[in-house]
């Protein structure tokens, strides 16, 4: 549903309500046969003729007017309320019709979603009651450098070669949403420059009408294009018509006289619901009501205002306007915009207010809070951590810059897109893999971070090395600084070179260890967690049983689980065997205390019916090794959630006869206790068991679950089934007994 929003306003006696001219065709072609239109007190209703002799005559009603014969248009400006006839005497048959006119009405515009782009912002603002699902930013108009805009409450486009995606997505407007039956839409240009080959600027409101043409029908639109024989800008609106799915174009006249216009003009066209037309304007309606209209030059007079035909007008009560697209050719020019706006009711020109007259300039609403630079298997992250503290319906006001090497800032790099929400922490992020995988398995970005902007293709503006200095801009201009753009950041104290930097509550900034991040698997096993995501690994996790897992440490592995290394030391290293290109795996160094050991903890709990054998490639490094101990590797199933899971756990070893070898070993957990359970999320992995003070340093790869057939267990439960027909059964019952099945009444048998 969707309301409306009517603002009341008091004026002075003089200037109660605006007037309008309503231009009306009047020929004897069938388009005249039973005219209506519904207008206001106070409005005029201009005819002009077509081809042949007409008059026209009122023939009853309240007012009374005859045109005679020896004009070629009829004006008339109705003042009381009622309806009068009319009709062309010659053509009586095929040219009548009725003016009905109401109160004026005291509501003023009410709109329904406008982009005044003040400071440059392209955010869309909606009335009260309208809605869209997507497309609430008018980025499309807004390409290329802006140095050269005229005003800083405008936007320039330049650059664009074809159509737009869809804005106001789904903004569904109906004749049952609109004031006086009047949907007005309207453009307004700083600057118009057409210049180059085939260039256009067009757009148009589309929606459900023919069902035909689903939700592409063209219901309303303007276009403007060079006309290169006239030595102008050739105008053209576009009038609902239920038979041609792109709407019937309208050449209203040109605009100029070349391919640049550089003067402020606002272009518009309403449909009219109540009346049925389609009608273009300039400025406002009603504010150019004679030839040329505010434009240069205009075709002629019938374009002006478009009686929709019987077909359309049988359609409009039912039609739906869905979304908002541009067709956009800049060729060699370029256009400035200056607001964007779709309402009804009376409209009213907003084009100084709307660039912010009166107001005052809008505040940043969005800060840095930490910057990234990880060291991730594979790969890299590097990242930008912003956070909002009010609303910000369109973040393309915002912009990171990236000092390098100490160079001096280089501007804004990188402009920003979509909306947030006050709280919002937003995740600015870019690598040279698999992205969104690698910020969700390193550090459950997803889940942690209210929303994650992947930007893999800006080099600019997320390229930083951990010595570069960030920026961050609001309407072209630096809000906030982290280190210092004149400075190279290597060895300073804000050096944060695969590793972090955090932003507290009093402003301050803290830095991880330089290089901390490296042979990293995940954020947890880093020893330098980053501060949003400490305790977060299964924050949002999924809750389905794990039926299956591999992984091969060569770059970002599976994600629903973390390392938990308290008791170990974890590296991502090179294969010590290696000899060709780089091949990952996982090196584990023995802490010497008595219980070391490492955890693959798990965010939900094993299906153990999918995956109770655990397969993977081990190694001891012979020179680490010191005391008396076992080589051997144990891996034991655990509940996490227990308080002393070590009591109930399963426990398969394997021992280890070579060192300085990789060795395959498969742990098979079939017995009936490991089957038992539902339980587990965690795997103990332990080199040369517990207990001993003993140094060992081994490396893991290649870890692979499956499935192995359950043990057999040593008693199989047998049934027996005795035909007693024949048998006379004592009063003591029937027993199964003798040999293996123990004395004569060894098992009782029951009917």
């Amino acid at each position: 549903m969707k309301s409306k929003l009517f603002l009341f306003f008091t004026f002075i006696s003089f200037g109660l309500f605006a007037q309008t001219t309503h231009e009306l065709a009047w020929a004897n072609d069938g388009t005249c046969a039973n005219q209506q239109i519904t207008i206001e007190v106070g409005d005029t209703v201009n005819w002009t003729w077509g081809t042949g002799t007409h008059n026209l005559r009122a023939t009853s009603g309240i007012e009374t007017f005859d045109s005679g014969y020896t004009v070629s248009s009829f004006s008339y400006t109705f003042n009381q309320v009622g309806s009068t006839d009319y009709v062309c005497d010659p053509h009586a048959s095929n040219m009548y019709g009725t003016v009905t006119v109401a109160e004026a009405s005291d509501s003023s515009e009410t709109v329904i979603a406008v982009c005044d782009f003040f400071g440059g912002s392209t955010a869309i603002t909606y009335g009260d009651g309208f809605s869209t699902t997507e497309g609430n930013s008018l980025g499309w108009l807004k390409n290329g450098d802006q140095s050269g805009v005229s005003d800083p409450n405008s936007v320039v486009q330049s650059g664009r070669d074809g159509f737009s995606a869809s804005f106001l997505q789904n903004i569904d407007i109906t004749e049952a949403d609109l004031v006086d039956g009047k949907l007005h839409i309207a453009i307004t240009y700083n600057n118009i420059d057409l210049s180059g080959t085939g260039t256009v600027q067009q757009l148009f409101l589309k929606g459900a009408g023919n069902s035909n043409y689903g939700t592409n029908h063209r219901m309303a639109g303007l276009k403007l294009t060079h006309d290169a024989t006239n030595s102008d800008i050739k105008v053209e609106s576009l009038v609902f018509n239920n038979g041609i799915q792109f709407g019937g174009s309208k050449d209203q006249g040109g605009l100029g006289s070349s391919a640049i216009y550089s003067e402020q003009i606002t272009l518009g066209t309403t449909m009219d619901f109540n009346n049925n037309t389609s009608t273009f304007w300039v400025g406002s309606p009603g504010e150019n009501p004679t030839n040329p209209y505010g434009l240069t030059m205009a075709t002629n007079d019938a374009n002006q205002s478009t009686t929709w035909n019987a077909a359309t007008q049988a359609l409009a009560p039912n039609a739906v306007l869905k979304f908002l697209q541009f067709n956009s050719k800049n060729g060699d020019g370029s256009v400035e915009v200056d607001q964007f706006k779709i309402s009804t009711g009376t409209y009213e020109n907003t084009v100084a207010s709307g660039d912010g007259e009166g107001q005052e300039e809008p505040e940043a609403a969005l800060a840095l809070q930490g910057i990234i630079d990880f060291t991730t298997p594979g790969s890299y992250l590097k990242a930008i951590h912003l956070v909002a503290s009010d609303d910000i319906a369109d973040l393309s006001a915002y912009g990171i810059g990236v000092a390098t090497n100490g160079g001096g800032t280089d501007g804004e790099e990188l402009e920003l897109s979509g909306s947030a929400t006050a709280g919002d922490h937003i995740l600015i992020a870019r690598s040279s893999a698999a992205t969104a995988t690698i910020v969700d398995t390193y550090m459950n970005g997803s889940n942690t971070f209210d929303q994650v902007l992947i930007y893999n293709n800006a080099s600019n503006g997320l390229g930083h090395n951990g010595d570069d200095a960030i920026e961050l801009f609001f309407n072209d201009a630096v809000i906030e600084t982290f280190g210092d753009p004149d400075v190279d950041g290597t060895g300073e104290a804000w050096e944060y070179t695969d590793s972090w930097a955090w932003k507290e509550d009093d402003g301050t900034w803290t830095n991880a260890e330089v290089n901390c991040t490296d042979g990293s698997f995940m954020m947890w096993d880093s020893g330098c967690v980053y501060p949003f995501v400490v305790d977060q690994q299964c924050t949002g996790a999924s809750t389905d049983l794990v039926t299956a897992y591999s992984h091969d440490f060569a770059a970002i592995g599976p994600g629903g689980y973390w390392w938990n290394n308290n008791e170990v030391g974890t590296a991502r290293v090179n294969d010590p065997l290696n000899t060709g290109d780089y091949n990952g795996v996982m090196q584990y160094t023995d802490d010497l205390s008595d219980y070391s050991n490492l955890q693959m903890r798990f965010c939900s709990k094993l299906d153990l019916a999918s995956v109770n054998t655990i397969s993977l490639r081990a190694m001891i490094d012979g020179t680490s090794l010191t005391g008396s101990q076992n080589n051997q590797l144990q891996l034991k199933l655990q509940d996490a959630t227990e308080a002393t899971p070590w009591t109930n756990q399963q426990t398969v070893t394997k021992d280890i006869t070579v060192t300085d070898e990789w060795v395959d070993l498969t742990f098979a957990f079939s017995d009936n206790a490991s089957m038992a359970r539902d339980d587990v999320d965690n795997i103990v992995i332990q080199f040369n068991e517990e207990g001993n003070n003993d140094a060992v340093v081994a490396y893991i790869d290649d870890i692979v679950f499956s499935f192995t057939d359950p043990n057999a267990t040593e008693y199989t439960d047998v049934t027996f089934t005795v035909n007693t027909e024949r048998i006379e059964v004592g009063p003591n019952g029937m027993y199964l007994g003798g040999g293996i099945m123990g004395d004569a009444q060894g098992h009782a048998m029951s009917d």
